[in-house]
């Protein structure tokens, strides 16, 4: 077990406090999961007064080790006190620079140095609280601190729980000393001189005692606590900046400024990913209006969804806050239609996003989704309706038949899928108008009519006009 090194009492004592054990507890946790020199930023040094180990130095700090907390409240007012100082540090410091790739970041030793220093404030609390001890003395396992950070609730806390008392105005045993019982004793309010409590290591006098039944001392006890909540501390910490940095950088993604700061420097472009919308229409009568494309990772949570407006073809751009690969896109959209057709036409589509890259393009092609409508008219000045309209695709590759059709009716005829259509003609059938009894078929007999762009075309005949003047 390892635990916390926690300089309590002066720095002349550092000499012979090793300060070992809170390296130790980062290298067994995040440093497992970040890059060396992330961690070396993170661990600091005493000398520097940097990073965790860096605490050391800045002994007046209360809110670095939990020392002199009487009750939970003051426990939350040092946790409130660290989270402030060292959280806003982390977040203010990080400025992405270089747009607009915004392939650099500044601030990021800073940055690691004041999540160092946090993670020492929460080692401490362990090691300096009686946190432990109320849970032995209840028979209960000591669970992990979670509301400490990031907003620290004193009713959520045990009664009971404090911090020892230290102070070098009462030399480097830091409390009040008792000739008459040879004993340290903490001024009123206070039930507990910082050595009574302390857990440091396993060399301190009670950090070495074992815990009543067991063979796990309170040192090892806290420091397995301190062990998973750092792991936890890291976790919370990221979350809340990528949610802050994705408010306060818009044009930059989150995850990667994260990854960046977090995890491990490595040169690469911060810009937000661009999701490339194309109408690929085969002859450009197919335009797209107003739609949404919603981005999803692989757990179908949306990571982004926007409304593309009409106005932003034939090329809108979809900003996503995170690398593109492995997401999924789903896009719908209104078509343009120059006729009114009676329900409005949409396209819509899935698309995998693969590749390594931070840009995506995603092409629709309209005519693949499309079916071909006519929008046909009886205007017919002497043949009393149709009694059937067929319509040959392709040179009668594909017959298709409505009616009957009255005159002056319009109706609107489904030749199927769009891109299957290349021409189309008419064939009419209708009582001749001259007896009133006879069937007729007709067929003007044009060139046949090539397919309209926009998978739409509209028609008016007036047949029997042509054929009975």
């Amino acid at each position: 077990m390892t635990a916390f090194a926690a300089f309590c009492f002066t720095i002349p004592r550092v000499a012979a406090f090793k300060l070992g054990p809170h390296s130790q507890i980062l290298q067994s946790t995040i440093g497992l999961r970040i890059g060396q020199s992330t961690l070396n930023d993170i661990v600091g040094t005493l000398a520097s007064g940097e990073g965790n180990l860096g605490s050391d130095l800045h002994q007046s700090d209360t809110y670095r080790h939990f020392d002199n907390a009487p009750d939970r409240q003051a426990v939350c007012d040092r946790a409130g006190a660290a989270w402030t100082r060292f959280y806003v540090e982390v977040r203010e410091s990080v400025q992405p620079l270089n747009p607009p790739e915004y392939d650099q970041i500044g601030g990021v030793g800073k940055a690691r140095s004041a999540f160092g220093a946090l993670t020492h404030s929460l080692q401490d609390f362990y090691a300096h609280s009686n946190w432990v001890e109320l849970y032995v003395a209840s028979g209960q396992p000591p669970p992990l601190a979670l509301a400490l950070f990031p907003n620290c609730a004193a009713s959520l806390l045990p009664p009971g729980l404090q911090t020892g008392y230290f102070d070098l105005f009462w030399g480097l045993g830091g409390c009040p000393y008792s000739p008459l019982n040879n004993v340290y004793v903490p001024p009123a309010g206070y039930s507990f001189c910082h050595a009574t409590l302390n857990k440091d290591s396993d060399q301190t006098l009670h950090g070495r005692e074992l815990i009543p039944g067991t063979t796990t001392t309170f040192h090892a006890q806290a420091a397995q606590l301190a062990r998973i909540h750092t792991d936890a501390l890291f976790n919370s910490v990221v979350a809340s900046l990528q949610a802050d940095w994705a408010t306060k950088f818009p044009q930059v993604r989150p995850d990667c400024l994260v990854d960046r700061v977090m995890v491990v420097d490595v040169t690469r472009p911060c810009r937000v990913a661009r999701l490339n919308v194309i109408n690929d229409s085969h002859n450009g009568g197919t335009r797209l209006a107003d739609g949404t494309v919603v981005v999803r990772d692989a757990a179908g949570a949306t990571v982004v969804s926007k409304s593309v407006s009409k106005g932003s073809w034939p090329f809108p751009v979809i900003d996503v806050p995170k690398c593109l690969p492995g997401l999924t896109v789903q896009w719908q959209f209104y078509v343009d239609d120059y006729l009114i057709t009676p329900t409005a036409r949409q396209v819509s589509g899935t698309a995998q996003v693969g590749g390594a890259g931070c840009d995506a393009d995603i092409h629709i092609v309209p005519e693949n989704l499309l079916s071909y409508l006519v929008r046909f008219t009886n205007a017919d000045t002497k043949i009393n309706g149709f009694t059937n309209v067929t319509v040959t695709v392709n040179g009668g590759q594909r017959l298709v038949s409505a009616g009957p059709i009255a005159v002056g009716v319009t109706t609107w005829i489904d030749l199927g899928p769009c891109n299957t259509v290349a021409n189309l003609d008419f064939i009419f059938q209708f009582i001749d108008p001259t007896d009133n009894m006879t069937p007729r078929t007709a067929n003007p007999q044009p060139p046949p009519h090539p397919a309209n762009a926009g998978c739409l075309d509209k028609f008016s005949f007036n047949l029997g006009g042509q054929l009975y003047p």
